[in-house]
Formats: C-alpha cells, sequence, structure tokens
C-alpha cells in the first residue's frame, strides 16, 4: 500500500453540515450518555466527513461537542487510504479508569441511541439504494414493520411499562412459585434444566392423582437467535430485541433437553417441537433418538409481515419437528385430508417474542391426544399451550423461567375463567 497523503488544518465546527437525512433518529437516552460522556471526560473519537463537509457518520457525536459548546475541530483530510486515530495523552493506558470507562459509554450509547427511521429507510428503497451487506430483506421488513419510531419523545421499549411487567406487578411471580390451576393444569415459574423442577411437576405432593408422564410432548424451545446475529440483529425490531436480550435464548442444547425430559414422556406418546431452519437438523436428530416415525410440519402465516424491499421470498413459515412412539392416538379427520401444514394466523399483538397462536397448537393437541390427556410444554412462554389445553378439554403441565410470562400465562388464563387453586414452592 502507498503511502498515505494527508493534510491537517483547524476549522470552525460550523463549517459542518448534519445528515438532514440520517436513517438513525436517536433515542433521548442514548443522545444524554453522549451529551454527557463528551462532559465528563472529552473527546475521543473522530467522525467522517464529506469534500463538501457534510457528515454522514458521526452525527450525534458532532452534536454533543456542539452543544457542549466546542468551537474548532482539527480536521485531516484524506482519501481513505489512512486511519485516524485519536490519542489521548492524558490516559496512560486501558486500565486507566477514565479510558475504561469511556470504552463502556462509547459501546453503550451506541446501542441504546439506534433508532431506525422507517421513513428515510423507505425513502432509500423507493430510490433503489443497495442495501446488500446492510441489512437482510428480514431485517428491512422488521424496520419498516415495527421499527423504533414512535411519538414517545425517544423513549424505547426499555423506558415503557410491558403487558408482561403489568401481569408481574399483579401477581409477584417468583422463581420456585408452582401454581396448581382449575381443571388441572399446572404451572412451574423455574429453570427445566434443573432435576428438582420436573420432579415437582410431574411427582410432588401437589397432585391428587398419580401422574407421571404426558401424553403430548408439546414444545417451542429457545432458537438460539441471541447469539446468531447472522440470524437477526439488535436494534430491528422489538420481539427479535427481546431476543437478542434474553438470557434465556442462549446455548439451548436440544439434545441434552430431549434426554432430560424423556423420562416424564409417556412410553406412548408424540412429542412436537418447533424450531428454526438453523436448529432444524439438531432437533431431527435430537428427537429422533427418542422417538419413531419423526418427521416434520410447517406453520405457514397467511399474514406475515409484508416484504416492503422486495428482494427475497418473504418469510411466512416455521418448522416443526415432530414424532411418536409407541401407539398413541391420531384422530384423522373423517372426511378430507390431516397435511403436515398448518395455514394459521400468526398472533395479533403477542406478548412473548416467540408467541405461537393458540389455534396452531388446538390443532396439533386435537389430533393427537385424547379428552383428559396430559400436555407437556417445559417452555410455555406466555401460556399458549395452557390455553389450548383448556379449550380441548386436555390437562396441560408447564414450566416457564421467566417470572413475567409466568404472570401473563396466569392472567390469560384467568380471563377464561380459570382461577389458581393453590400457590406453592418448591
Amino acid at each position: 500500500m502507498t503511502k498515505p497523503q494527508y493534510k491537517i488544518e483547524e476549522r470552525s465546527i460550523n463549517d459542518y453540515t448534519v445528515d438532514k437525512n440520517n436513517a438513525n433518529a436517536g433515542t433521548k437516552r442514548g443522545q444524554e450518555m453522549i451529551d454527557e460522556s463528551v462532559e465528563e471526560l472529552g473527546l475521543a473519537r473522530s467522525i467522517t466527513a464529506t469534500r463538501n463537509r457534510e457528515i454522514p457518520a458521526g452525527n450525534k457525536t458532532y452534536e454533543a461537542a456542539a452543544n457542549a459548546g466546542v468551537e474548532n475541530v482539527i480536521e485531516i483530510t484524506t482519501t481513505g487510504d489512512a486511519l485516524v486515530v485519536v490519542r489521548r495523552e492524558d490516559w496512560e493506558d486501558n486500565d486507566d479508569e477514565d479510558a475504561r470507562r469511556y470504552a463502556w459509554l462509547d459501546n453503550q450509547s451506541g446501542a441504546v441511541n439506534l433508532r431506525w427511521d422507517k421513513d428515510e429507510l423507505q425513502a432509500a428503497l423507493d430510490d433503489g439504494f443497495d442495501f446488500d451487506g446492510v441489512f437482510t430483506d428480514w431485517e428491512i421488513d422488521d424496520i419498516l414493520n415495527d421499527g423504533f419510531v414512535d411519538d414517545d419523545n425517544g423513549a424505547t421499549d426499555e423506558d415503557k411499562i410491558t403487558p408482561a411487567d403489568e401481569a408481574q406487578d399483579f401477581y409477584n411471580v417468583q422463581d420456585g412459585d408452582i401454581f396448581q390451576l382449575d381443571n388441572g393444569h399446572i404451572l412451574l415459574c423455574a429453570d427445566n434444566t434443573q432435576p428438582a423442577a420436573l420432579n415437582a411437576l410431574f411427582n410432588s405432593a401437589h397432585f391428587e392423582d398419580d401422574i407421571n408422564a404426558a401424553q403430548l410432548l408439546l414444545t417451542d424451545p429457545p432458537y438460539n437467535v441471541a447469539e446468531d446475529t447472522a440470524l437477526y440483529a439488535s436494534g430491528v425490531s422489538k420481539a427479535h430485541t427481546q431476543l437478542k436480550n434474553s438470557a434465556w435464548d442462549y446455548g439451548f442444547d436440544v439434545a441434552a433437553f430431549m434426554r432430560r425430559v424423556d423420562d416424564y414422556v409417556a412410553p406412548s406418546a408424540w412429542a412436537y417441537v418447533f424450531t428454526l431452519h438453523n436448529l432444524f437438523g439438531d432437533v431431527y436428530d435430537a428427537v429422533s433418538e427418542h422417538f419413531d416415525k419423526t418427521t416434520f410440519g410447517v406453520w405457514c402465516k397467511p399474514n406475515p409481515m409484508p416484504s416492503l424491499s422486495k428482494v427475497t421470498w418473504t418469510a411466512a413459515s416455521e418448522l416443526c419437528v415432530f414424532g411418536r412412539r409407541g401407539r398413541p392416538p391420531f384422530n384423522f379427520p373423517k372426511e378430507g385430508h390431516a397435511l403436515n401444514y398448518w395455514e394459521i394466523p400468526k398472533p395479533v399483538n403477542a406478548v412473548h417474542p416467540t408467541q405461537k397462536p393458540i389455534a396452531l397448537f388446538s390443532h396439533i393437541i386435537q389430533h393427537t391426544t385424547r379428552r383428559g390427556d396430559v400436555v407437556f410444554d417445559p417452555f410455555v412462554g406466555s401460556g399458549t399451550a395452557l390455553i389450548a389445553s383448556e379449550l380441548n378439554n386436555r390437562r396441560c403441565f408447564a414450566i416457564e423461567q421467566d417470572a413475567r410470562f409466568v404472570a401473563v400465562a396466569l392472567k390469560r388464563l384467568a380471563d377464561m375463567n380459570v382461577g389458581i387453586q393453590e400457590r406453592d414452592r418448591i
């Protein structure tokens, strides 16, 4: 590489213009963090300007510097062949307390202050801008459908009270709480990787009858989305950001999960495990270790988010691996077919980021169980399996780790007049 060419001069901060089409609308909290960082620790990063001194990147830092009263800047002119380093003489090394604090503030403020302006994104798409390598098609669709632009003075989702928070305020669910509900349903707030949780659900004194196994394992376990940025990016949608920030969506081992729950599923039973394409092979192999006749179904969504970017197929389906062992029932319809694809609309105003429609779980329960059978969902989320079981005269034994979603499930059941008979702790 040739020796970089550059020129250094001092200029007025007023010589520069912010990007009037900046697609990052920012957030109130994020800008406050940047302003406070400049006030407390000074300036320690460069911004980018064009030859006409318009700023395509670094607008928020420029605004913070102007707000702090900075009058002059040091401009380094290059043609992209030089890396510009801001060296802070007052910070000795990375162990310097101010340097460490700056690093944390710099990274966190960037994340907090990202709020895509969907109008600017749509305008760029209309102009034919090439976003290849910037966004995936799913990410573009998510921003255009429910990006973080709102009328709440820049408030992010983290600033708002969610339905899950409201339910938790009412029920105050704690880890280890076990709820015996009307009509034989059981709901436990616990981590299902702990043997005590599974034992409590099926074998404790909370049951009047001796039920030690379920006739249907029906569950929607973690997708490992939070650890795979190639699938979803944080900050592009409410659901994806919830997943990105969810501790439970890391490191799910489906083989270990199936070994763990196998003793709690009857010798004659079905297993239905929903998943994404990234885990399909692992889920298929894990289910096949414990169940025969393993195959898959497809949930088809007639109401997916529209593909406004129109650069590939619209994502409108999810996969479900299922298998059977022994001779469990299958209630084949008297007329027509029992097809392995299920065209059922996705929920409207879902509370949980991966919430499934009640009709989808009801469809599976109706075909694979008898009245009074036990449905087992160790990742019940906001309670869809419980509700579907209640509607179809089945019992549901369920576990959920997040106390807020246990509270949501209790609220949804209460709305159906399914109350709590007993509340205890394991």
